[in-house]
């Protein structure tokens, strides 16, 4: 990390080219203890075994010739304690896991299923991981709450960014940490944003633009408010992205929302219209 400048100083789930870090672990275990002295990050504790350890680790890396090396905060732990983890417990999503205590325990609504579902229709197609990764965001979506207006984008961001959770690297990590920045900023332009956006490529930085646009939409429309939510939908075609209101919510049509809809229909490509029913209830969402 030290070596490459790499902007995210979380060990977990930190990966690495085998053929780097073999050539990386040839030169520590070449250097002599004066030059280790002068390294940054290297324990003084660990100098006299280090050259050592170094060897091995390239030998290894040379002979089984895995594409990466990825490593773990838990170490021996990790394993052993997945060995005492019933069957069930077992096919659990750690990173879902992880996420739903955190909305449980600092979120104000939960409900992020009923997120994930109203979010849907601007995600068509989207594969496993990135569906994870949207139900994730849709989770922490509700974490600044509770911090001074000025400060909850960063705030927010931050914490998703170190938050002790396993099941995601370092480039979910920073997906989520800038979804979480938009959900309350509505842009992903930032004095804190700069290392984490080298994590991450044009199409997931736009990805995560549009969770977050989309969560903040969601959340001025009904103040968080499931059961509000469930009432309304969003329907996307080639040029329009249109939010759907039940009749007796037409209330909801304000400027603020009108805002959120246009800033979210922009970065879709397309222009953003509210639609209210005839009816005195809305069809069912998610479609």
């Amino acid at each position: 990390m030290e070596q490459t400048g790499h902007p995210l100083h979380i060990i977990h789930h930190y990966v690495v080219d085998a053929r780097v870090m073999a050539d990386f672990a040839g030169l520590v275990g070449r250097q002599s203890r004066a030059s280790l002295e002068k390294m940054p990050g290297v324990s003084r504790r660990r100098l006299e075994t280090l050259p050592m350890a170094a060897l091995v680790m390239e030998r290894l890396l040379r002979t089984v010739q895995p594409s990466n090396v990825v490593f773990s905060a838990y170490g021996l732990r990790e394993g052993f304690l997945f060995d005492q983890l019933s069957a069930e417990e077992r096919r659990r999503d750690p990173l879902i896991d992880s996420c739903t205590q955190v909305a449980e325990r600092l979120g104000r609504f939960g409900e992020a299923a009923t997120l994930t579902q109203w979010t849907a229709p601007l995600f068509a197609g989207e594969d496993e991981a990135a569906a994870r990764l949207r139900t994730a965001a849709c989770l922490l979506s509700d974490l600044g709450w509770s911090e001074h207006p000025d400060y909850r984008a960063e705030h927010a961001y931050l914490r998703v960014l170190r938050m002790p959770f396993a099941g995601a690297d370092h480039a979910e990590r920073a997906f989520l940490a800038l979804a979480s920045f938009v959900r309350y900023a509505g842009t992903v332009e930032g004095q804190p944003l700069g290392l984490t956006r080298t994590l991450l490529s044009e199409a997931q930085l736009s990805r995560a633009l549009i969770v977050g646009l989309a969560l903040r939409l969601a959340h001025t429309l009904t103040g968080g408010a499931a059961t509000l939510l469930q009432r309304t939908a969003l329907r996307l075609t080639a040029d329009t992205l249109t939010l759907m209101l039940p009749r007796d919510a037409a209330m909801l049509d304000g400027d603020a929302v009108q805002r959120r809809l246009d800033g979210l229909a922009k970065a879709l490509g397309r222009k953003g219209t509210v639609v209210v029913q005839q009816g005195p209830a809305l069809a069912e969402t998610g479609a």
